[in-house]
């Protein structure tokens, strides 16, 4: 299901991430509520809210907030942080 988000190039960066550098936080199961933060290479980590009940999808990054990156490939645009933290 994380190939209909992120592209297959992207998807590999996020497998790259190490899992050290990822803190999960599940807040409830069903429907799924995660909170997340994925250390990049700055100094500050990325910040990741998912809500599955109200179809809401929370994050900063450059790759994600630019247009032109966001719906490459048929995919929905999702970066690498985004694919490390669900998958």
């Amino acid at each position: 299901m994380v190939h209909r988000f992120v592209e297959p190039a992207r998807l590999q960066r996020a497998r790259n991430i190490s899992d050290s550098k990822v803190k999960l936080h599940i807040i409830r199961q069903k429907p799924l509520v995660l909170w997340a933060t994925v250390q990049g290479s700055g100094r500050e980590p990325y910040y990741v809210v998912i809500d599955l009940e109200k179809g809401v999808v929370g994050h900063v990054c450059p790759d994600f907030v630019k247009p032109s990156s966001r719906l490459s490939s048929g995919s929905l645009g999702w970066c690498k942080h985004l694919g490390k933290a669900v998958s």
